[in-house]
Order: C-alpha cells, then structure tokens, then sequence
C-alpha cells in the first residue's frame, strides 16, 4: 500500500492575458519580432511553460526566459510534494473456545491474551490507540449457532470498547476456525480502511468446523485443511494474516501451514513465522511482532527531477531533514523517484508520518 501524496504544485503559475499584457503574458508584436529573429521564440517558451497534458499548470519550467537562449536553459522541477504514511487497520480474531480457559503463567489463556491486548500499562493496543485501526472479533462454537461470534468496529481509539467485550465474555464451546475466517473476511471486506489490513488470529486448541464439532482422526485433519483453506483464500482477497497460538497444544505442522496460508507463502518460498506464546512475557513479544509494520518507502513523483537540479532538493522526515544517502538518507533512484533508506525509511513505520521533498527552482 503507498503512501497518500497530500500536494504537488510547479515552480510558476501560467500567464493570464487580462487584454493589457499586465499577466504576464508578453505582447504579441514583441513576440512575433522575437520569433523573425531567434529563429524559436515563443514555441520553445510556452512549450516549457505547460505540463504533458497543455494546461500550463508549471510542474516544470525553465530557469531564465528561455526566449534567446540556445540552450533551452536548466529544466527547473518544481516539486513540492508532501506524502504521509497511511493509518493501518489490524483485525483481531480471537478463538472463544474452551481451549482458551486452559492455564498460562498463573492465569487463563483468556484472561492473559486480555491483557497483553489491553493493559493500560504492558499492553499492545494502549500506545497505537490513537495512530493504528483496531478491530475485534471473538469466535466459537455454540449450540445456539455456529460461529457465534461479537465484534467492535475498527476504528481509532478502540482500547475501550475492546476491553468491555473482553471483560464481558469468556471462554466455551469449540473453535470453528474456518468458518469464523470466513466471516471475518467479510466484515473485513465491508470496512472502509485506506491503509495496509492485517487479520490477527490467535487461536489455542484444534480446529473445528460447524458441521463437525468434535472432530477426530479423519475428520480433524479435514477441519485443519479446511483453517488453511480459508485463510489461503483470505489472503487471496487482499487480506492477509498473522497466526499466533497461545499455548502449545497445536501441531508444528499445522501451526506452519496456517501462518503460510496467512502470508501467501508459495512452494519454494521460505516459511513464514508461526507465532507461539508459552508465557505472558512471549505472548506480549508476540503481539508487537503481528503488530510490526513494513513501511512502505518509494514514492513515484508528478514531475522528473533531473540529475543536475536534485542538488536544489530537501527532504525532511517528521519534520526532520535527511541527507542525501543510499545509508540512511534518500536517493532519486530514477527521475521520478523518491526512496528512502535506513533509519529514513524505519521512521516511517509510525502511521501519519510526513515525507516532505521540495527542491529550489532558484538552486
């Protein structure tokens, strides 16, 4: 997902003819001697004045007048472009079964995987409550129905509303994976967010389905393909997953298949990681590795800036400026190309952070 491009604007705005040649616009007898006698006069003026689609809107001009210049003069860039890193959106899933009342470090699987969410103090949500978009949804599998599931919406700000259905609910019933995925996948759909969406799920015991409660031999491994499949065909909707098991009661191998699923891990491709807590402290280590954010750090430009003019260029990151450097600066690895390197680009793993990049005309 890029990143949002806030403004863009050239060197100098186009001439209006106000009739008395007071907008900048030159007078036509002087043009028409210019052009008898320079030989390119006003084609080569207005063409570096105007923008690919003529509307003389200057993303680029020319240093100087241009007019008696056989050079044609430097082609100025005239960027001044502000991008911000999108707000991301994380989905949590939360298994709701009975596997989930089982004991971890001295308390419930439950009671800590709430925790590590939501304490005010040690919790993941607390401080990117007001940068990051948060969902939960918890599942399970019920008499009453299959998957029962509540949720709270995504949105900023969510601690709160998060932590009253937690409080609220506690573990029973099986865990119907797939078809809790696959609604989840929908709700997911149905939400506007602008930025990255990850599905967060942490489960604790075997798989179910709603049509196999209690699976066994045969049927458990169909429940287990069925996990797989649906988080295969999340991702395959955009939509991708972290898996984190709390508690060690799942299969390695069904564990791997799962996180591989949620990343799109292709054969041949090395495995992604399958996330498992055993204690608080891991479960907690676990949720900031679901909860780390690849920034995204090239950033395609309105207008080419010529090596000769990059010289005239500033970038500033936070507010901050950055040198030129491929280390931990920024580079314009094609004309119309920004990227940002290093600690440049780790700064950016903070949600609504600005990349400023203007560059001089006058330089």
């Amino acid at each position: 997902m890029g990143m949002t491009l806030a403004t863009a604007s050239g060197c100098a705005p186009p001439c209006h003819d106000d009739g008395w040649f007071q907008g900048g616009c030159p007078d036509p007898s002087e043009e028409t001697d210019s052009a008898g006698e320079g030989g390119s006069g006003d084609g080569a003026a207005s063409g570096a004045a105007t923008t690919g689609d003529g509307s003389g809107d200057a993303g680029a001009s020319t240093a100087g007048d241009g007019a008696d210049d056989d050079s044609g003069g430097l082609t100025c860039p005239g960027v001044d472009a502000t991008f911000v890193s999108p707000t991301p959106t994380f989905h949590f899933l939360i298994d709701q079964g009975t596997a989930m009342a089982s004991e971890l470090d001295g308390a419930s699987r439950w009671d800590s995987t709430e925790a590590a969410l939501l304490d005010p103090a040690s919790g993941v949500v607390a401080p990117r409550d007001a940068t990051t978009r948060f969902g939960l949804m918890l599942f399970r599998g019920l008499q009453a129905g299959c998957p029962s599931m509540v949720s709270t919406p995504a949105q900023l700000g969510a601690a709160g509303s998060m932590g009253m259905l937690m409080s609220m609910e506690a573990p029973a019933g099986h865990s119907p994976v797939a078809d809790a995925v696959t609604v989840a996948v929908a709700e997911i759909t149905a939400d506007a967010a602008d930025g990255p969406v990850t599905l967060v799920l942490v489960t604790a015991g075997e798989p179910s389905t709603c049509a196999t409660p209690s699976p066994i031999g045969a049927q458990l491994e169909a429940t287990r393909q069925a996990a797989i499949g649906a988080l295969t065909t999340a991702y395959e909707a955009g939509i991708p997953s972290v898996v984190l098991a709390v508690g060690d009661d799942l299969p390695g191998e069904y564990l791997q298949a799962l996180a591989n699923a949620g990343a799109g891990v292709q054969p041949g491709d090395p495995d992604a990681e399958a996330l498992v807590a055993l204690d608080e402290a891991t479960l907690v280590d676990a949720l900031e590795q679901a909860l780390s954010i690849e920034p995204h750090c090239d950033f395609e430009l309105d207008a080419p800036v010529p090596a000769e003019a990059a010289v005239g260029c500033e970038v500033l990151v936070g507010g901050m400026p950055v040198p030129p450097s491929d280390a931990d600066g920024w580079s314009l690895d094609d004309p119309q190309l920004l990227v940002l390197h290093g600690s440049a680009c780790e700064a950016l793993a903070i949600p609504q952070t600005a990349v400023e990049l203007t560059c001089d005309c006058d330089v």
